[in-house]
């Protein structure tokens, strides 16, 4: 038996929309070293190659149980960890998946043989450009070993400010959107949407040692909300909201290091941000920093 599907991450709202298919899969007896798949499947995409191919062995499974499974082991591969070019930056920047089996029955169970190919929003050769660039960028901070996490929170905040601008013209092009929804297109270019601020925060923030996260939901109210995504940034170890976008854009603090009921009324989270388990990982500030 053989099979082939396309799985979309059409920017961060695709991304979500993976992100809530994760969890137990009902499928018992599968026999896979998640560890080791959710490895060679980071590498693959932090190296922009092709294709990644492994195999796992289950009972007799349908498509959806073999796709289940797959959706996974590419969820765990943006385990976060202290590597700037890992977690969500990884996991913003491409643009979903083919996933290829094939199905080969064994005296007890089957074995299922798995090509992933992967469709990213920029090369191997745009993001060497981006690690030179951010390079610079740090360099040219000026910070000392003393620095302390807001002073470092500060100079990533400030000079996305005043180094980016919001992209309009491809904002509702969709076909147009990759490059502005990526680090390459904010640094390199100078424009971006929401996405790419986050992702440009949240990798400046990881190479400068801030514990960081990319979170989506919504900006505006009733008729005005829209897809928006920000970051939370971590300062010993509790949790603000930073939203370069909108700082960026209304040339403002009212959106810097703010807790979850300052932002409250123009910002919400997509659920998977407000679970209990993900509060008590990035716990969050009940006051805004002073």
């Amino acid at each position: 038996m053989n099979a082939r599907l396309r799985r979309t991450a059409a920017g961060f709202a695709a991304v979500c929309i993976l992100l809530a298919g994760c969890g137990n899969t009902g499928v018992d007896s599968v026999t896979v070293n998640t560890g080791e798949a959710a490895a060679l499947i980071r590498k693959t995409f932090a190296d922009r190659l092709e294709t990644a191919e492994l195999s796992f062995t289950a009972g007799k499974l349908g498509q959806d149980e073999v796709v289940s499974i797959v959706e996974d082991m590419v969820q765990a591969a943006f385990y976060e960890s202290d590597d700037p070019k890992g977690g969500d930056y990884l996991r913003f920047q491409y643009g979903g998946y083919e996933l290829s089996y094939t199905a080969g029955k064994g005296l007890i169970d089957h074995t299922y043989d798995v090509t992933i190919v992967p469709s990213y929003y920029t090369t191997k050769e745009e993001e060497d450009r981006v690690d030179e660039r951010i390079a610079e960028v740090i360099s040219g901070f000026g910070l000392d070993k003393g620095a302390s996490e807001h002073e470092k929170i500060r100079c990533v905040y400030d000079f996305i400010c005043g180094n980016t601008s919001y992209d309009t013209v491809h904002k509702h092009m969709p076909g147009s959107r990759h490059y502005q929804s990526t680090a390459y297109g904010a640094l390199i270019y100078k424009t971006a949407l929401c996405q790419g601020y986050s992702v440009l925060a949240y990798r400046l923030l990881k190479e400068l040692g801030i514990a960081a996260r990319i979170v989506t939901g919504t900006f505006g109210t009733g008729e005005d909300q829209e897809r928006h995504s920000w970051n939370i940034v971590g300062i010993d170890g509790i949790y603000y909201n930073l939203d370069v976008t909108m700082g960026d854009a209304k040339s403002t603090d009212a959106y810097y290091l703010k807790s979850d009921d300052d932002i409250a009324s123009d910002h919400i989270r997509d659920e998977i941000y407000k679970t209990d388990e993900f509060m008590a990982e990035y716990p969050m500030s009940k006051e805004s920093y002073t």
